[in-house]
């Protein structure tokens, strides 16, 4: 299908065993719906040969605000990249520009406890690179 959507992003990824087939993945700015939701269109291509693009479907991930419906595109976006093999770019990881979402469909009350266990690894994290960089200084 042909993007004719605002542009919010795009971005052009390789991926595969070789790790040269390449994947276009855009996504929209996001637009005001109806009186309940918010709307945020993204799209995946794949090509097939020479510089020939073949058309992907063009999605729409709803919310109740814009930021959500942001949240749930690149969330999308996310999902279908890491069931790719070798995803690589040459300007910045995928998993920078669409990162990891932490669930909230299990309940309030387990999306806290995956908050809290992430929270207690970075700070483990950086517990440890404190304890590096004060190991060099010492050495100095």
């Amino acid at each position: 299908m042909k993007w004719t959507e605002p542009l919010l992003l795009e971005h052009q990824l390789t991926h595969g065993r070789d790790g040269r087939q390449k994947i276009l993945v855009r996504m929209g700015l996001p637009r005001w719906a109806d009186h309940y939701k918010w709307a945020c269109t993204f799209q995946l291509v794949g090509r097939r040969r020479g510089n020939r693009y073949r058309s992907g479907k063009i999605y729409t991930a709803e919310g109740g605000d814009a930021i959500q419906a942001i949240n749930i595109a690149a969330s999308a976006i996310r999902r279908s990249l890491d069931r790719l093999q070798n995803v690589s770019s040459d300007t910045v990881p995928y998993e920078y520009i669409f990162p990891k979402y932490v669930p909230i469909g299990y309940g309030l009350e387990f999306h806290r406890y995956l908050c809290d266990v992430l929270d207690r690894e970075i700070d483990k994290k950086e517990e440890e690179l404190t304890k590096k960089r004060l190991a060099r200084k010492r050495r100095r």
